[in-house]
């Protein structure tokens, strides 16, 4: 499409197609060269021409409206699948993200296991050599308490004899002096 001014430039303006003549009757005048349809060229009042390729008679405003009516239809149907594969992508990074964050879990979780189990490994053998510490203890202590018991009835045993003889001694050095 070109628009002619009347100070003679040229405007290019890519695939337009004028608006029907009806709402420009007034304001326009046609030009042809045949007696075809116009099909190229429209001179607007002011002095600007208008070209096109397609011809005006083929345009109407019934087909203007069904048209701008499917390209609003195909826009809207555009937007809707853009929006559904939109959401369709945000719901599988969801979904990615949940299965991502699970195996996160799960290692989190296994790693936790593994500590725990150690760490219980750990409490057990300690237990263990607790008891064990605790029953040589107990024998030792056992031991000792034998041996304290049978001292006291040695020093007992020990301490009658030497009071035995202390009385012996005594009588005798009694007996020694009343002889005398």
């Amino acid at each position: 499409l070109q628009v002619i001014s009347s100070s003679a430039e040229s405007i290019s303006v890519g695939s337009f197609a004028p608006p029907p003549l009806a709402e420009h009757s007034s304001s326009c005048s046609c030009v042809s060269n045949t007696d075809k349809p116009i099909t190229s060229r429209v001179e607007i009042q002011g002095g600007a021409t208008v070209h096109w390729d397609t011809p005006i008679d083929s345009i109407s405003s019934a087909t203007a409206a069904s048209r701008k009516s499917l390209i609003d239809d195909s826009q809207r149907l555009i937007q809707s699948n853009e929006r559904y594969e939109r959401e369709k992508q945000i719901k599988m990074m969801e979904a990615k993200f949940h299965e991502e964050k699970l195996q996160e879990q799960e290692k989190h979780d296994q790693a936790v296991t593994a500590i725990l189990d150690r760490k219980n490994a750990e409490i057990e053998e300690l237990k263990t050599n607790f008891n064990e510490k605790r029953s040589e203890l107990e024998e030792t202590l056992f031991k000792l308490e034998n041996e304290v018991k049978s001292l006291k009835l040695e020093i007992e045993k020990t301490k009658e004899s030497k009071d035995k003889q202390i009385e012996e001694l005594k009588k005798e050095m009694e007996n020694m002096y009343q002889m005398k």
